[in-house]
């Protein structure tokens, strides 16, 4: 393996928290405090920022109570399989005051030298789009429950390859061959998606959105005994085909 991995340590004193990378949603803590993550796939050359924010869904904190946050962002650069260097991009950490949703608790700005985040040209979106988004979304919460992988892997494949492209590690058909093993995996369970409660975030600056639902993702996947799969989206549109972008 050749080339760096930016790894994202958060830790905080609650749940519900959105984590923002140049503007896309990279985790989001529905059921920890705590998480450690890559990010090489959110990444532009140049100037990045990190967000830690308020999200929208329940907390084991309430909105009007105080508290605190850390970040810390490591770079390791590896030469084959032997790891040469690690540095510390950007460290902090800092309480808040009471808050609500779509607050911004600590930020930190770096400057990477690689760009993970390749940008397709997509249309503004507006109502009609939306539209297109649901009927899309519809589709593939039914695929989910037929389990048909073929569908959810071509509705996939766009976000796989610029997933593979940005970790030294990854390649394309392994990771499909992953998605296919957990829609065989999770054929037959419940398949969450209310199209009248799905929720549009437009991500500034990028003719993107974030879609999500009432308790977590637009499409939440559910099986006995394992939490449930949110099918996270970003989607932009050309013509008219809607596109997943993360």
């Amino acid at each position: 393996m050749n080339g760096e991995m930016y790894w994202l340590d958060v830790d905080g004193d609650r749940t519900g928290l959105e984590v923002i990378v140049n503007g896309v949603a990279a985790e989001r803590l529905l059921h920890t405090h705590a998480i450690r993550f890559p990010i090489n796939e959110f990444l532009r050359a140049g100037p990045n920022r990190i967000e830690v924010r308020m999200g929208p869904w329940p907390s084991n904190a309430g909105p009007d109570e105080a508290g605190e946050i850390s970040i810390k962002l490591v770079c390791a650069k590896f030469d084959g399989p032997v790891q040469r260097e690690q540095r510390t991009m950007a460290e902090q950490k800092g309480t808040f005051q009471a808050a609500q949703a779509g607050a911004v608790l600590l930020a930190a700005d770096f400057a990477a030298d690689r760009a993970g985040m390749a940008m397709p040209a997509f249309e503004p979106i507006g109502p009609a789009h939306q539209h297109l988004i649901r009927d899309q979304l519809g589709r593939i919460a039914q695929a989910w429950r037929d389990g048909d992988a073929d569908v959810i892997a071509t509705w996939m494949r766009p976000y796989l390859r610029d997933y593979a492209r940005a970790y030294p590690l990854e390649r394309e058909s392994v990771m499909e061959d992953r998605v296919r093993r957990m829609v065989a995996a999770f054929k037959g369970g419940r398949v969450d998606f209310a199209d009248g409660a799905t929720a549009f975030e437009p991500i500034p600056g990028m003719n993107l959105v974030d879609c999500t639902g009432p308790t977590g993702a637009a499409v939440q996947v559910h099986r006995p005994a394992t939490p449930p799969y949110n099918m996270w989206t970003v989607v932009g549109v050309r013509g008219d085909k809607v596109i997943l972008f993360r």
